[in-house]
């Protein structure tokens, strides 16, 4: 297995998992009545 397969997977699976976090986050201060 190369490096930077390894590398490049893991850079998506942590941009996917910051991009889901986010979007729960805005999601959660909207229910609040925040927004």
């Amino acid at each position: 297995m190369h490096i930077i397969t390894v590398l490049r997977l893991m850079t998506h699976i942590n941009i996917g998992a910051t991009f889901a976090l986010l979007a729960w986050l805005a999601m959660h201060l909207a229910s609040q009545g925040g927004v």
